[in-house]
């Protein structure tokens, strides 16, 4: 991966994460303020933040973990693009490169290129989570207007599900074995078993490493 797609990704997450200011941003990465206007474009700071800085300079940075956003208030788009920035930086520390396509509406959302092999990959951000420490992945058909838009992923169509579950900030690493021409998967983080009684994947098992 490229040094300026890296410091995007970073860049990206010390604001969706951190909450930093443009300056502090700069300040980490080294990023340019013409690169870094167009990338922090879609995740603006809200007025209270804007607010404080103005009132309370050199205030230290945020916690990581400390929660700033509702993912109520995120878009469909908003996670996926999320769950795509993390898969990114798995990709780094695998020494995995990512590809992407040059077409809308693929089965896949990025080439994987691990170990000298390709993976069509289906990137998933999924925190439908129940209160048993488990989350549901909807892989099924959907319909629209009384049609059929999209069935069960095969492994005809893709090679590997990764899955974000932003509870437990983790990419799994999902093969066909699992996925194949099946409606939904049920992955908890605490041995046991799954909603209803429903037999689960463990996702420390599964994670991408």
């Amino acid at each position: 991966m490229k040094s300026n797609e890296l410091k995007k990704i970073e860049a990206i997450r010390l604001r969706v994460e951190e909450r930093c200011s443009f300056n502090e941003i700069i300040e980490l990465t080294g990023c340019a303020k013409s690169n870094l206007s167009g990338w922090l474009k879609p995740y603006p700071l809200t007025k209270d933040e804007l607010s404080a800085r103005r009132k309370v300079k050199n205030q230290p940075l945020p916690k990581r973990d400390m929660p700033i956003l509702k993912e109520s208030s995120w878009k469909t788009g908003d996670k996926g693009h999320y769950a795509m920035l993390k898969m990114q930086l798995y990709a780094q520390n695998m020494a995995a490169i990512v590809s992407l396509p040059t077409i809308a509406h693929c089965r896949y959302d990025a080439i994987i290129d691990w170990n000298n092999i390709l993976y069509r990959a289906q990137v998933k951000y999924v925190n439908r989570d129940s209160t048993d420490g488990s989350v549901s992945v909807d892989l099924g058909s959907t319909t629209r207007n009384g049609k059929i838009i999209s069935t069960c992923y095969t492994n005809d169509e893709i090679d590997v599900l990764l899955i974000y579950i932003p509870k437990i900030d983790m990419v799994l690493w999902i093969g066909p074995e699992l996925f194949h021409g099946k409606s939904s998967l049920n992955i908890r983080w605490r041995d046991g078993r799954g909603n209803n009684g429903l037999s689960s994947l463990i996702a420390q098992d599964l994670e991408w490493k």
